[in-house]
């Protein structure tokens, strides 16, 4: 499986493939001038994708619990070195455009402590009951993941 990128201008193709190798490692093929994510990118969109349609991620700054979680995992098949990164991938090439601006995905990543699943959070609206949303959504998150690898 692959994802294609097509963009009207060129440079901003050949932008965001040299964004994509740096910053997050991925593999870039180029076929009849058009841009191929890796596998594991594709995944991670579709995993957005679906979380999305389920209206799971309620807030904005829901995406960055799945860049954390990404982060943490040791097998570095897609690791972020930065919010802003992050932020060019899921609004920029990913196409989702609910996700907060990058100020506010840094402030709420700074509220979250502890390796998951077993993460707290010290943000003014981290009442039990939103505490395990957001765990949940990215267990929901691993769970559409690891489904469409099956």
């Amino acid at each position: 499986m692959a994802l294609i990128a097509r963009f009207n201008d060129p440079k901003k193709e050949k932008d965001a493939a040299q964004h994509l190798k740096e910053y997050m490692g991925a593999e870039i093929v180029e076929i009849n001038d058009s841009l191929l994510l890796t596998p594991v990118a594709e995944r991670v969109k579709f995993c957005l994708d679906r979380l999305e349609k389920e209206n799971l991620l309620q807030h904005g700054y829901d995406y960055i619990w799945i860049m954390l979680y990404l982060n943490e995992q040791n097998d570095n098949q897609l690791f972020f070195y930065s919010v802003k990164s992050y932020y060019k991938f899921i609004h920029d090439y990913m196409g989702h455009h609910k996700v907060a601006k990058v100020s506010t995905l840094s402030d709420y990543a700074k509220y979250k402590s502890g390796k998951f699943p077993n993460w707290t959070f010290s943000d003014p609206k981290a009442d039990t009951t939103e505490s395990m949303r957001r765990i949940n959504l990215v267990k929901r998150f691993i769970n559409i993941y690891y489904a469409i690898a099956a």
